[in-house]
């Protein structure tokens, strides 16, 4: 499941947990726990500095300093760095109990910004505690946690906050994003491999374009209000936007519920109704699920985000575990090459989409060609089975002929389906591309 996973100790309780889910995920996969403490020795010298006017007299001279200065250097350099190995020592003796590999890791900085460039360094998964030995009353998530989980944008993110076991039910937060979809594969596969239960959510806000329009009602008036058609507008979006935003979520549900069975996990979807990180939230405390899982991005990232608003609520204010998955797979020069060979555009997207989908439920985070070609080996056989039922157009035909052979059917199927939806006899050029611009809407290419 993950075989290089990054703790990081600073020998808080929460710490102790994140070793504790480590081992545990590390026993399941077979992988390397990492244990990583930063110490700022720079920062003590220069508060050092600072404070040297404060010191005695006796204290000013100038070679009478200079040794200080270098006494404290020397000090506060050793005796961190042992405090470190310490840490580092006492992990270490956990894992070989459990005959789990470790290997410890310290840095010379600011503990967030170590974090995350360790985390760089190739890792599967980052463990955070939620607060450190700094903990205030009250406080969902420390300082440290805050600023490291903002930086870890290519690598999954655990914050620990309590010692839950990982086979307790897990609640996925779901929109339709690559991240969400790839966090509900995430949570399937830790289902299968500790025998817990997945539930999902999908929120929509029924109420925000009714606040919207009543507003506007209030700023627009006479004919100013006429020229926009208020009443029609709010009417329209009432049955079009917002009965359409239901439907999406429910779609996106569905999407699940399949993904569930064809992996065996027990599985539960609701739509709730609200702004979605207060109903999220909500939701949370009613179920109290073991474990929260969320995308980094939800469908409304733009460049240049480091932390999408509503995983950010739900960091700062839910006081449950929380898992935030990464939507970024890495993909070998010779799997991209692969891919390469679908054509461009809607259709290689869904295909990066699909075989990305298939490695979270593996636990993959690497797509490699072995990876590829057991999807694309799954697709021909369902490729195989479709039989077109609609009359073709000569254009639309000669474009068919252009899709690889392995997806081939499952396009036939797909197309006709659209066609079917928009109450089509015949599958014309037009139609392909109309189809085409639907799945890159709404994400779903089966229908």
């Amino acid at each position: 499941m993950y075989q290089r996973i990054l703790v990081a100790i600073d020998s808080s309780r929460y710490s102790e947990l994140c070793l504790d889910v480590a081992m545990a995920l590390a026993e399941k996969s077979g992988g390397a726990v990492v244990g990583f403490h930063a110490y700022a020795a720079q920062l003590h010298e220069e508060r050092f500095r600072q404070l040297e006017t404060s010191l005695p007299q006796r204290y000013q001279g100038p070679g009478v300093l200079e040794k200080q200065r270098e006494i404290h250097a020397s000090l506060i350099h050793q005796g961190l760095e042992l405090i470190s190995q310490a840490y580092l020592e006492s992990c270490a003796a956990r894992c070989r109990e459990r005959g789990i590999a470790f290997e410890p890791r310290i840095a010379e900085g600011k503990n967030h910004a170590e974090i995350a460039r360790e985390a760089g360094q190739g890792y599967d998964l980052v463990l955070l505690g939620a607060n450190g030995l700094g903990e205030q009353e009250g406080q969902t998530v420390g300082s440290v946690c805050l600023r490291a989980v903002r930086r870890l944008v290519d690598v999954d993110a655990l914050v620990v906050r309590d010692g839950a076991p990982l086979g307790g039910p897990i609640l996925v937060a779901l929109d339709g994003s690559r991240c969400s979809r790839r966090g509900f594969g995430l949570a399937l596969s830790l289902a299968k491999a500790y025998g817990g239960e997945v539930e999902a959510v999908a929120a929509y806000d029924p109420e925000f374009h009714n606040r919207v329009f009543r507003n506007l009602v209030d700023v627009l008036s006479g004919d100013r209000g006429k020229l926009f058609r208020l009443q029609e507008q709010e009417g329209l979006h009432r049955e079009v936007i917002d009965q359409g935003m239901a439907k999406l979520c429910q779609g996106n549900l569905d999407w699940a519920q399949g993904l569930a069975d064809q992996e065996g996990v027990t599985f539960r979807g609701e739509v709730i109704q609200g702004k979605a990180t207060a109903a999220i939230a909500h939701y949370a405390q009613q179920r109290r699920p073991h474990l929260l899982v969320a995308g980094r991005f939800g469908s409304h990232q733009v460049q240049g985000m480091d932390l999408g608003s509503t995983v950010e609520a739900l960091l700062l204010h839910l006081p449950t575990n929380l898992f935030i998955a990464s939507g970024k797979a890495r993909w070998s020069p010779e799997a991209e090459a692969k891919l390469a060979q679908v054509p461009e555009g809607v259709m290689r997207e869904l295909t990066r989409q699909r075989v990305e989908e298939m490695a979270a439920r593996q636990g993959v985070r690497d797509i490699a060609p072995g990876l590829m070609a057991a999807k694309y080996a799954h697709w021909a056989e369902g490729s195989a089975k479709a039989q077109s039922e609609l009359r073709w157009s000569p254009e639309a035909s000669a474009r068919l002929e252009r899709v690889p052979p392995f997806i081939r059917g499952m396009v036939v199927k797909s197309v006709e389906g659209y066609a079917r939806l928009v109450g089509v006899a015949e599958v014309t050029s037009e139609l392909v591309d109309e189809a085409k611009a639907y799945w890159e809407r709404t994400g779903t290419f089966h229908l």
